[in-house]
């Protein structure tokens, strides 16, 4: 499971150690029956500065080639960053629950 969260100077996370930032998206996961806290196997923070999709002229092309080989490792790309496409959080959380359903 790959979790975004987004963060701000001031914000009192943004500038939190890695451990204190994976504690609060596994504490919401684990609030939400996401996850149960004994299934983390490990975690990773991962920070991006600019996380917005950049679109190029090759893009549609660059993305099938992309989300094929994921698809052939039985990868389920879900999500802004996971395909790639800006999408608000309503349709994030629809996509998500609609491939979990294919579980």
């Amino acid at each position: 499971m790959c979790a975004e969260i987004i963060t701000n100077p001031g914000d009192g996370l943004h500038d939190a150690l890695d451990a204190a930032i994976a504690t609060h998206v596994i504490d919401g996961l684990e609030t939400m029956a996401l996850l149960a806290r004994p299934d983390v196997r490990f975690c990773r923070v991962h920070r991006t500065r600019h996380a917005y999709v950049v679109r190029t002229f090759d893009y549609p092309e660059k993305l099938k080639t992309a989300l094929d080989y994921l698809n052939g490792l039985g990868i389920i790309s879900v999500g802004r960053n996971a395909e790639f496409e800006y999408i608000n959080m309503d349709e994030a959380v629809r996509r998500g629950l609609a491939a979990a359903e294919t579980l």
